[in-house]
């Protein structure tokens, strides 16, 4: 049940500013949909709809922005006293760092995922109207079984 007279904001502008010179813009989610999504039948042998035909998946995996990565990233998880990250470019000074331990000693990593985390910093500046936050999330449904990224609200209103 919606409460009478409650109104919804539409239409808002996002603002991304870069902080070096020369990166790549981020993109819509629905301009970089999964291959997998991309070669999905829309109906199978018998006529039923498939996923593909599934409006909440699109939607999910279409809304929102890709922040595009400057460079091919590797990043050598074998040692377990912490990672090694490497990128082809020389953004790898300013990419990357790892947060101590003990910022996080109690957060559920999940099994089979090494315990050190990996910081990105972020190449761009986001800026949302008054009253809205950024939410940063593993892209949906479209994300990597090798690294997962920790959800982040962050304010960008100001």
């Amino acid at each position: 049940m919606i409460k009478e007279g409650l109104t919804f904001m539409t239409n808002k502008t996002i603002n991304f500013f870069p902080k070096f010179d020369g990166l790549l813009s981020p993109v819509t989610s629905s301009s970089v949909l999964p291959e997998w999504y991309k070669n999905q039948s829309s109906y199978d042998d018998f006529g039923n709809p498939t996923i593909k035909r599934c409006l909440p998946i699109f939607d999910a995996m279409s809304f929102g922005y890709f922040l595009v990565s400057q460079s091919d990233i590797t990043v050598d998880s074998t040692n377990p006293g912490g990672l090694v990250v490497a990128s082809d470019n020389d953004f790898n000074g300013v990419l990357f760092s790892q947060h101590d331990l003990q910022q996080y000693d109690k957060y559920p990593v999940p099994s089979g995922y090494h315990n050190h985390v990996l910081r990105i910093h972020p190449m761009w500046s986001v800026q949302t109207p008054k009253g809205y936050s950024a939410l940063f999330i593993n892209p949906i449904t479209n994300g990597s079984k090798n690294i997962s990224a920790i959800t982040g609200l962050i304010d960008t209103d100001n």
